[in-house]
């Protein structure tokens, strides 16, 4: 009891002097008990200091392969035909139904 007793009152300083002194004794230990408990309580347990976050960071690439050909006009479609350009980032558009007019052009109109 008495060695307990003593290792707990004791400080050593970096000079290695050793004060007997019970009061700054458990005032040492008093301050390494804090420091852990913030350590473990605060920065471990309720900040979650054992989790890392980082943010998302991902690409994906889609490829549109082959022809496609209709039946009743006999129109052979191609990848640049079906695939439309992205309007809004990350995103593409597969047309899956057109209405073609026959016979109709491009022209520019008098306004």
């Amino acid at each position: 009891m008495a060695l307990a007793c003593s290792f707990l009152c004791e400080y050593d300083t970096p000079k290695m002097v050793t004060i007997k002194s019970l009061t700054i004794g458990i005032i040492n230990r008093i301050i390494q008990l804090l420091i852990v408990i913030y350590i473990v309580g605060y920065v471990i347990i309720y900040n979650k200091g054992y989790q890392e976050f980082s943010t998302l960071q991902s690409a994906v690439t889609s490829k549109v392969k082959g022809v496609v050909s209709t039946e009743h006009l006999g129109h052979v479609w191609d990848v640049a035909d079906y695939v439309v350009p992205p309007q809004e980032n990350g995103a593409f558009f597969v047309m899956t139904n057109a209405i073609i007019t026959p016979n109709q052009t491009q022209a520019t109109c008098a306004e």
